[in-house]
């Protein structure tokens, strides 16, 4: 999210909270992922997505064959940050607990 606040175009996994920000307009999302159980130890296994290589390759091949494009996708991914203040967020947050 910092990341595409700095009107950058990103390349990112669209899984879990990636999912509240990634659009096809603001972003080249990973969406072919597979589900990975990660363990620590004793700890509880964690579900982990991973994104497929090819995929990272097809969209990092995209980025390089339409760098005229990647402007574009860092100045929406900017717009759309804007949504995500702290304020906003607490006010999100207080909404949630109140629902309960």
């Amino acid at each position: 999210m910092e990341y595409m606040a700095c009107g950058l175009p990103a390349i990112a996994s669209f899984g879990s909270g990636h999912k509240d920000v990634l659009t096809h307009e603001n972003s080249l999302p990973l969406e072919r992922l597979r589900q990975a159980t990660v363990r620590d130890g004793d700890e509880p296994p964690k579900i982990w997505h991973d994104a497929e290589l090819e995929e990272i390759v097809e969209k990092l091949e995209w980025a390089y064959e339409n760098r005229e494009r990647l402007a574009e996708l860092g100045r929406r991914a900017a717009q759309d940050m804007t949504r995500f203040t702290w304020a906003a967020t607490a006010r999100r947050f207080l909404e949630l607990l109140g629902s309960e």
